[in-house]
């Protein structure tokens, strides 16, 4: 599952996933400009989704390694709990 998860998560899956599927829409007649377009607006999407997924794992990762060392103005960690 973690193979999946990290060929999913990918950028350049999705951008040669895109590039195919262009690729044969061309090659099937259709317009090239609507492929274009479309092409451009599902790369679009998926930058912002996959950025933000990217942005919460590594938010997450920095809020569990503050916590494993312990935070300053925890009172706990002070000694003062």
């Amino acid at each position: 599952m973690n193979g999946l998860k990290a060929v999913l998560t990918d950028k350049k899956f999705w951008v040669a996933l895109v590039g195919l599927v262009a690729g044969i829409a061309v090659a099937l007649g259709f317009n090239e400009s609507l492929v274009a377009t479309i092409s451009g607006g599902v790369l679009s999407v998926v930058s912002v989704v996959l950025m933000a997924l990217m942005g919460v794992k590594t938010a997450k990762g920095t809020a569990q390694t503050a916590h494993d060392q312990g935070d300053p103005d925890d009172q706990e960690s002070d000694g003062l709990g």
